[in-house]
């Protein structure tokens, strides 16, 4: 809960059954993620790459923002969340998987106690194992009927009533297992709701690098971050010289740009800051404009970096 996955890498990261409750993933990158059976509540999904990750039965209970879901597997996913500009090319939406050749293969039980295994192998015995089973539960066809408390997700202390409600409606309305079988209304309300916030590619490339730029020159998240760290560090800043002061470097609790300059390489290593395509050489000169608070923290490597995005678009009007 409350964790920082801001720029992150974590293409292909087996999360299955995990939960995620405000969690910030801005400008992550979870391509070909396995979160079957994964909640992300009261989190932000903004200018996230999703693209080929199997979200098989994952509730999606945050905001949706510049979220690249193309090729994602859908199937007996749920949301509530606001969705704005996302790319929801080539979805699935019926029972399958992407096999490890990445290739599409029906949805099979032996696929869900493949699952069950990695998690009782990989998640140390206890109630968070516990949970994530019973999370997983909603991939299991050969279970007929499901309950609220089956997700094993908490309540939402804002709106309680109104998510069990939603959780009844979502496990009384599953997508079938047979691939043949008509979607019931959920899945095609939700279907509808994506399609509705659909972005053309140059539509969300421009919207994607306003994100980026926001997360990295106004750090609205890393100022609150910092302030709660700032008050939680203060009493042993007060006793002795952090790692960073004894070491001659200023402190994070006391300057948000350095959290933001980690935040721009995370998106180099991660592919987001290309992914704006026509829109880099923007994001870049933004970048490095002194208005951009991080410009006083850019190494020489940086600057090279985005100048080379700079480069690209006068390469391009030359043309």
């Amino acid at each position: 809960m409350g964790v920082q996955l801001t720029g992150a890498f974590l293409n292909r990261a087996q999360l299955q059954g995990a939960s995620f409750v405000a969690v910030n993933f801005s400008g992550a990158s979870l391509s070909n993620a396995q979160l079957q059976g994964s909640f992300l509540g009261n989190s932000q999904v903004w200018g996230v790459s999703l693209e080929s990750a199997q979200l098989q039965g994952a509730g999606l209970l945050s905001s949706l923002a510049g979220t690249d879901l193309r090729k994602a597997v859908m199937w007996r996913t749920y949301s509530s969340a606001e969705i704005g500009g996302v790319l929801t090319s080539e979805l699935t939406w019926g029972p399958r998987f992407l096999d490890k050749n990445d290739q599409l293969v029906f949805w099979t039980q032996e696929k869900y106690q493949d699952i069950r295994k990695l998690v009782e192998r990989n998640v140390p015995f206890g109630e968070d194992r516990i949970k994530a089973l019973r999370r997983i539960e909603i991939l299991d066809c050969e279970k007929k009927r499901f309950s609220p408390l089956d997700l094993e997700i908490g309540e939402d202390p804002v709106r309680p009533s109104e998510q069990t409600t939603l959780f009844a409606k979502i496990l009384n309305d599953l997508a079938p297992c047979d691939p043949e079988a008509k979607p019931p209304a959920s899945t095609a309300e939700w279907q509808r709701a994506l399609e509705r916030a659909d972005f053309k590619e140059k539509d969300y490339m421009k919207y994607l690098a306003t994100i980026l730029g926001d997360l990295v020159c106004e750090g609205r998240d890393i100022v609150n971050m910092v302030g709660r760290e700032s008050a939680a560090m203060s009493g042993l800043e007060n006793k002795r010289a952090s790692r960073f002061t004894a070491g001659g470097l200023p402190s994070p609790w006391a300057r948000a740009e350095i959290g933001s300059i980690h935040i721009l390489r995370g998106l180099f290593k991660n592919g987001r800051f290309e992914a704006t395509r026509t829109e880099a050489p923007a994001l870049a000169a933004r970048i490095l404009n002194k208005d951009c608070p991080v410009s006083a923290e850019l190494t020489e490597d940086d600057s090279v970096r985005l100048r080379a995005f700079q480069k690209l678009n006068q390469e391009g009007a030359e043309k």
